[in-house]
C-alpha cells in the first residue's frame, strides 16, 4: 500500500529493523534519536513537530457547543454518505441479471 511508503523509506527494507535508518531533519515525520538524545528530554518521546496544518475551521473553535455541532454535523454527512452508498448498492444488486 502506498500509504506507508513514506515510512518504509525511512525505516530501510530490513523486516527486522536492522537497516540503515534516515533521519528526515527537523521537520521531518520520520525521525532518529540516540538514548542520550531521549534522556536529555527525560524520556519523553512527545512528537510535538506533528502537528496538524490542515486550517480546518473546527481548530478554531474552543467552546463545547460548537465543537458539538460540528461533529454532529460531520456524522450527519458521513451517515449520508452510508445511506447513499447503500442504495446504490441495492441498485447495482437489482440490475444484475442472473
Amino acid at each position: 500500500m502506498d500509504d506507508f511508503k513514506p515510512f518504509e523509506k525511512a525505516f530501510g527494507t530490513d523486516p527486522h529493523g536492522k537497516a540503515k535508518r534516515k533521519d528526515e531533519g527537523e521537520e521531518g515525520r520520520f525521525r532518529f534519536f540516540t538514548r542520550e538524545q531521549i534522556a536529555t528530554r527525560n524520556d519523553n518521546l512527545d512528537i510535538a513537530w506533528l502537528r496538524d496544518t490542515s486550517g480546518d475551521p473546527e481548530d478554531e473553535m474552543t467552546e463545547p457547543e460548537e465543537l458539538a455541532a460540528a461533529i454532529a454535523g460531520h456524522l450527519r454527512a458521513a451517515l449520508n454518505d452510508i445511506e447513499n452508498l447503500a442504495k446504490e448498492a441495492r441498485l447495482d444488486t437489482v440490475a444484475r441479471p442472473e
